[in-house]
């Protein structure tokens, strides 16, 4: 799928206005909201990927676990690592928020490339598999959240969201994008951190 996702659900109307949404820094948000996700699934972070399970299992277990195809859950794997880089990149977060910290900055708007990047000396493919899956989980918690508030969204990707304002005319359809992403940055954990 190549990072992708694409929600074509619905044939939209040609008459009706739509929109573009740049989304920015989805995987650092991803990652600082992991557990928020976790529950906003009906689980919490001590019985889903986020819990560290590898402890409790038999050597023959381990051998013979297959989850969706692949020996033992990788995002199970990597739960320390993942809650190591959690805790580094809201430190990073709020450094940029309260000291306007442009190392800090570039250190988060560089972190998705690093830990994807096979060239990477971060690269850990167990680590960019549960990144991958916990920005697909935002993506959709966000399709989510801006189809209850009206919109139709035509195509999401980690980049951006193409949506229907459901709207005739150009005033009403830009009042709509500004109470769209007002509504979206009152809630903290739909926050994308530009």
């Amino acid at each position: 799928m190549n990072g992708k996702i694409v929600l074509l659900l619905e044939n939209v109307l040609a008459h009706y206005i739509t929109a573009e949404i740049s989304i920015g820094a989805l995987a650092v948000t991803a990652l600082l909201q992991s557990v928020k996700i976790s529950e906003a699934e009906g689980t919490s972070e001590y019985i889903g990927f986020t819990c560290n399970k590898l402890s409790t299992l038999s050597i023959e277990e381990l051998i013979n676990c297959r989850v969706g195809g692949k020996y033992i859950n990788d995002c199970i794997a990597v739960n320390g690592e993942l809650a190591c880089l959690r805790e580094m990149f809201h430190r990073l977060v709020r450094d940029i928020h309260y000291r306007k910290n442009l190392i800090a900055d570039q250190l988060v708007i560089n972190m998705h490339r690093w830990i994807c990047d096979p060239n990477s000396l971060l690269f850990n493919p167990a680590i960019k598999n549960a990144l991958t899956i916990l920005m697909k989980k935002l993506c959709l918690l966000l399709v989510a959240e801006m189809q209850r508030l009206g919109a139709k969204v035509i195509y999401c990707s980690f980049r951006k969201i193409v949506f229907s304002t459901q709207r005739h005319s150009l005033p009403f359809a830009k009042s709509f994008v500004n109470s769209l992403l007002i509504e979206i940055n009152q809630n903290q954990f739909l926050l994308l951190y530009n």
